[in-house]
């Protein structure tokens, strides 16, 4: 077949398939591939390329382009043989099932008979025919067909010595009048048989689903019949992948994760108005903000309610943890704002499937008139919407903080910060890294209001009137579009908004009480109800108050917490008490002060040593005497120390230490020598007076150390006692 030439340019201008469709881009194709070129020997130079470097689907594309030229009344040929109907084909037969090899071959077969047609109505069939395999074996074909034939005979992409024959043009044209261009479809060869291996391989690998290909081609021998070799490592990969997932995985992944790998169906929102259907679920925030109780660091829990129609965050809500509260106030706040839903679509977790909601008597739901349903446990891609606004809303939010925690954090990050954050926390109580609750509602509050008004892939396109290019819509601006297009959300009186949203269940009163879990309330208009239930409806922001009502709904009163609650005693004798027990321990306190004092100063017991008659000639009998009481304490005695005391008590009792060699009381101690000097100094600085630097850095040491502080302590307890 004579060699094209063309150049770069006009290689990119024939837009064959697989090939660039720019001149540089072809250029370095045909580069690439060691397409032979020449100069061109035209006016401007430069290179051109022969169609002999052109991949084989460029060529056979040529080669149609060449036939169709040829012969303008067999256009059809060219054409993609899926949309050329054929006589004799249903035009309902569905797609068939076929490889690019058998496509190119069945293409070639067609232009071929095509050919035969053309000469037949000149010559007749048989003579048509024997021509054409006469020419294609002598090689006087045309430069065109002849580049059909090696594909014609599917045996070789690039050519070969195999031509044609009579026989095998005669049944190709047999083919074609009884099934069209698909009969001319060459068969496939058949699959491969399946290893004696692969059954023993496939059932180690679904057992052990946590084991390695390499593990179980290396524990695989022993399971293998006599005579079976082991496969390769290669060999075991390759067949695996070679089957469908849905076969290879099953038993090996749990059906929750086989469910990503099975067909699925996608959900329309399609004439849907505002409110008809709204999803929501909760989520644990991934960044650690200040508990607003405590101050350490937590992860909050936020629950959202998303507009299936227009996308919109209608409502939301955070609390200290997932629960029903947090639910309610993210369902109240929306129905406050947008109305009622007609549907809530949400999951079977106990924040949404409680008797607070599906009661048919005090229930949320039933209250509102909102029709619940819930999806299928494990079944997480039936609610994909609002796990897609979940991640769009607070995920972008999570990872801005310097406390992000989730999957993309780096764990040495996360420890750092974590100790920094408990390191502030004790030494200055707070932590420059951790939002307060407020700020941290102002930054949810934030982020809400982005995804509302950032373009939304599942709304209709528009004309930005900034811009002047096409966007999708925003959740803000579908929300706007409904309301312009007459819809109005289904409000409820102020007064049924506030009650209804107060949780309510059922009790027996008993004298005038109702209790809840965390109190009891009295009002006396309950005496009549006592045995007969009530609902009693209550604030989970105010504990002090409930609100009652009969069987049928009408309100009996207001009750109060703990209203019926008196005093065991009258708070004047619970005071007078409260001050008698004050004063004996103040003395009892007084006493051991004393004490304390006396051990100091060596004084452990005494003894009266007035002679009597003696046990032994020259020895005096030593006869203990109980301890003397203590004298009256005098103001300037106990401003002066205890020492005084205790000298005058040693002289009215006439005793003498019990210990040999006891001598008269030490001199001060260091210890007390160290505290004179620093309340000296403070005594100076209260003063005004001016102290050395050295003196300074001595005393705020000093004042860190235990002995100052016990030493204060004491002094500061004696001044009160004096003070009384």
């Amino acid at each position: 077949m004579a060699e094209v030439w063309k150049t770069a340019a006009a290689w990119a201008a024939d837009r064959l398939p697989g090939m660039p469709h720019d001149e540089s881009g072809m250029r370095r194709r045909l580069t690439r591939e060691g397409a032979p070129r020449r100069r061109r020997e035209a006016s401007g130079g430069g290179w051109e390329f022969g169609s002999t470097g052109l991949p084989v689907e460029a060529r056979d594309e040529l080669a149609r382009r060449a036939l169709a030229a040829i012969q303008p009344e067999n256009q059809a040929v060219a054409i993609e043989p899926e949309k050329l109907p054929e006589v004799g084909t249903p035009t309902s037969t569905p797609a068939v099932k076929a490889a690019d090899w058998q496509r190119r071959a069945a293409d070639a077969r067609a232009a071929l008979l095509a050919e035969v047609d053309r000469l037949a109505e000149v010559h007749g069939s048989d003579r048509a025919i024997r021509a054409l395999v006469s020419a294609a074996a002598d090689g006087s074909l045309s430069e065109q067909l002849a580049r059909l034939v090696p594909a014609a005979n599917a045996r070789s992409a690039e050519g070969g010595s195999r031509t044609l024959s009579e026989r095998t043009v005669k049944r190709w044209r047999a083919q074609a009048r009884e099934a069209g261009w698909v009969g001319l479809l060459p068969k496939a060869p058949p699959p491969a048989p399946e290893p004696a291996w692969a059954s023993h391989l496939l059932s180690i690998y679904r057992e052990r689903p946590h084991s390695t290909v390499s593990e179980i081609v290396r524990d695989l021998p022993p399971r293998l019949p006599e005579g079976v070799s082991a496969p390769t490592y290669s060999q075991a990969r390759s067949y695996l992948a070679s089957l469908p997932p849905q076969v290879r995985e099953k038993g090996r992944i749990g059906p929750s994760a086989m469910l990503a790998l099975q067909g699925h169906k996608r959900r329309s929102s399609a004439g849907l108005w505002p409110m008809d259907l709204c999803t929501g679920d909760g989520h644990a925030y991934k960044a650690k903000t200040q508990h607003p109780i405590t101050g350490n660091p937590f992860q909050a829990e936020l629950a959202s309610f998303v507009d299936v129609a227009t996308r919109y965050c209608v409502g939301w809500s955070a609390g200290l943890a997932e629960n029903t509260w947090v639910i309610m106030d993210a369902f109240r706040y929306t129905v406050e704002r947008w109305g009622v839903m007609a549907m809530t679509y949400t999951d079977n977790g106990p924040g949404f499937k409680n008797r607070f909601f599906d009661d048919e008597v005090v229930g949320l739901f039933a209250r509102c008139g909102t029709k619940p349903e819930r999806s299928i446990g494990g079944r997480a891609q039936a609610r994909g919407k609002i796990e897609r606004a979940q991640a769009t809303i607070w995920g972008p939010a999570e990872r801005s903080l310097p406390t992000y925690v989730g999957r993309r954090a780096d764990r040495d990050i996360v420890k750092r910060v974590g100790q920094r954050v408990e390191r502030d926390i004790k030494t200055r109580g707070a932590s420059g890294l951790l939002m307060s609750w407020q700020e941290a509602l102002d930054h949810w509050r934030a982020a809400v209001d982005a995804y509302n008004n950032r373009p939304h892939s599942a709304l209709k396109r528009i004309r930005d009137a900034e811009t002047g290019r096409t966007r999708h819509q925003t959740p803000t601006e579908a929300m706007r579009d409904a309301i312009e297009n007459g819809w109005r959300p289904s409000d409820l009186p102020a007064d049924l908004v506030e009650d209804l949203f107060r949780p309510y269940e059922v009790r027996r009163t008993i004298r005038g009480e109702v209790r809840l879990p965390w109190g009891r309330y009295y009002d006396h208009a309950l005496v009549p109800y006592t045995g007969q239930s009530v609902r009693v409806g209550y604030s989970i922001h105010d504990g002090d108050r409930v609100w009652v009502r009969d069987e049928a709904g009408r309100l009996i009163c207001v009750a109060q917490r703990d209203a019926n609650v008196i005093p065991d005693m009258p708070e004047s004798k619970i005071q007078h008490a409260r001050d008698q027990r004050a004063q004996r321990r103040s003395a009892l306190l007084e006493q051991r002060l004393e004490d304390i004092e006396v051990e100091r100063l060596g004084v452990s017991r005494v003894i009266d040593v007035t002679p009597t008659a003696p046990a032994e000639p020259g020895m005096p009998t030593i006869t203990s005497i109980p301890k003397p009481a203590a004298p009256v304490r005098k103001p300037q005695e106990v401003a002066s120390g205890l020492s005084a005391a205790a000298a005058e008590w040693q002289r009215s009792a006439q005793v003498v230490e019990i210990r040999p060699g006891a001598a008269a009381p030490a001199a001060a101690t260091e210890a007390e020598v160290r505290y004179a000097r620093a309340r000296e100094i403070e005594r100076r600085v209260d003063a005004g007076e001016s102290i050395t630097e050295s003196e300074s850095s001595w005393l705020a040491k000093y004042r860190t150390r235990p002995e100052y502080r016990v030493r204060r302590d004491l002094e500061e307890q004696r001044a009160a006692i004096l003070a009384r």
